[in-house]
C-alpha cells in the first residue's frame, strides 16, 4: 500500500523459523517499516514474543492499513457525492472519471481482502499444530478486520451506483432546464420572426407601408409583442 489515496499491491512471502522471520519483497511495503520502526523502539516487548508474533503483527499491520486506505476511499466518495448533485459544465466528466477510478481501486482492494481471508481462516480456527490457541485467537481478529474491509466495500460499491443515479438525475434535470430556455426564447422569437417576413413582403398589404416611418412603427409593435411574451412567460414562472 502506499501512502496516499491509492493501490500499490505487491505480493509479500514469509519464511519463519525457531529464532528468525524472513521477509521477500520485491518492493518497499509499508507494513513492513512500521514494524520494523517498532521493533526499533521497543525491541524487547515484541520480538521476546517470539517470531510467530512478529508474523502477525506483520500482517496486523498491513490490514490496518486496508482499512485505512478504506476511510480515505470513503471520504473520496462522499465529496464525490457532494459534487454529483451540483454539476458544473466543465467538471462534468471529472466526477464521472474520478467514480470509475474508485470503483477499480475498491475492487482491486476487495479481491485482496478475500484472498487474504482465505489464506488466513486456516490458521484463525487453529488447524495448524504449530499455531498456538492465542495467536489463532489473534489471526481471527485480523479475519474479522479483512471482513470489515470486504464489508465496507460493498457498502461503498452502492454509495457509487447512488452517485452515477445522482449525476444522471442532475444532468437530466439540467438539460431540461436548457430545454424550457431555448423553447421560451424560441417561443418569443417566431412571432418576430412572423411579423418581419410578413412586412418583408413585396406587397402592398397596408397603406403605410413605403411610409418613412413604417420601419420604426413595425419595430415598436415587434418590441411590445415581445415584451407582453416575456411578461407572460414570466407571470407564468417559466423564466
Amino acid at each position: 500500500l502506499k501512502e496516499q489515496e491509492e493501490l500499490d499491491p505487491h505480493k509479500l512471502s514469509a519464511f519463519c523459523g525457531s529464532n528468525f522471520l524472513l521477509t521477500v519483497h520485491r518492493h518497499p511495503m509499508l507494513s513492513i517499516r512500521q514494524v520494523r520502526a517498532r521493533c526499533g523502539r521497543h525491541p524487547e516487548s515484541l520480538l521476546n514474543q517470539g517470531v510467530d508474533v512478529v508474523l502477525y503483527s506483520v500482517i496486523d499491520t498491513m490490514v490496518d492499513n486496508y482499512l485505512l486506505v478504506a476511510d480515505r476511499f470513503e471520504n473520496h466518495l462522499e465529496h464525490l457525492e457532494d459534487r454529483s448533485f451540483d454539476l458544473d459544465a466543465d467538471k462534468d466528466e471529472d466526477v464521472l472519471s474520478e467514480t470509475s477510478d474508485v470503483r477499480g481501486e475498491l475492487l482491486e482492494l476487495r479481491r485482496l481482502a478475500v484472498a487474504q481471508r482465505q489464506l488466513l481462516l486456516p490458521v484463525a480456527k487453529g488447524e495448524y499444530d504449530f499455531v498456538s490457541e492465542t495467536l489463532s485467537q489473534r489471526f481471527s481478529h485480523v479475519s474479522d478486520h479483512l471482513l470489515q474491509v470486504i464489508d465496507t466495500v460493498d457498502s461503498m460499491r452502492e454509495t457509487i451506483v447512488g452517485i452515477r443515479d445522482n449525476y444522471h438525475t442532475a444532468l437530466t434535470r439540467r438539460t431540461n432546464e436548457i430545454m424550457k430556455v431555448l423553447t421560451i426564447y424560441a417561443g418569443i422569437l417566431l412571432p418576430l420572426s412572423l411579423i418581419a417576413g410578413i412586412y418583408g413582403m413585396n406587397l402592398r398589404l397596408w397603406p403605410a407601408q413605403n411610409h418613412p416611418a413604417g420601419f420604426w412603427s413595425v419595430l415598436a409593435g415587434m418590441s411590445i409583442v415581445a415584451a407582453l411574451l416575456f411578461a407572460y412567460f414570466r407571470r407564468r414562472k417559466w423564466i
